[in-house]
């Protein structure tokens, strides 16, 4: 089971993996509202706590919204035991009502580290952080 819960006054959609007699790989998702203003940015924290080991083969980052929505430039994700530098959104992808910026990273591959992750994305010029409300999701790929 993985189970996700906000650290600030926010909404998250919380990914949920239901532990049967056996523990598949899966992919599990954490939409992220109530951005607040920090950082370079915006940032939201998100306490992530595994009820089964899991093993992290990468992670995703997904924002966008309808078309004209401003894509961040550069974003990280920050672990309780790893504190990455900003790196560049990877591929901006634009369809006739929706834009979005998706990359992905490995610096966190290995075993799975409880507690307080946080989420953090450059803020473009002209947007505020409550603008991003429900338009960013991290993507966990795991296996147990």
């Amino acid at each position: 089971m993985f189970i996700a819960k906000t650290s600030l006054p926010a909404l998250a959609l919380i990914g949920l993996l239901s532990a049967g007699s056996e523990a598949h790989a899966s992919q599990q998702t954490i939409r992220l509202s109530g951005w607040t203003v920090g950082g370079f940015g915006c940032q939201n924290t998100v306490t992530i706590t595994p009820v089964i080991p899991y093993t992290v083969n990468g992670i995703e980052f997904n924002i966008g919204g309808p078309t004209g929505t401003l894509i961040p430039s550069r974003w990280e994700i920050d672990s309780p035991a790893v504190d990455v530098a900003h790196t560049y959104i990877g591929v901006v992808v634009n369809t006739a009502t929706h834009v979005w910026g998706e990359t992905n990273t490995a610096m966190h591959n290995g075993g799975f580290v409880a507690g307080d992750w946080t989420v953090e994305f450059w803020l473009p010029a002209g947007a505020a952080c409550s603008d991003y409300n429900n338009k960013a999701k991290v993507i966990f790929d795991l296996t147990p």
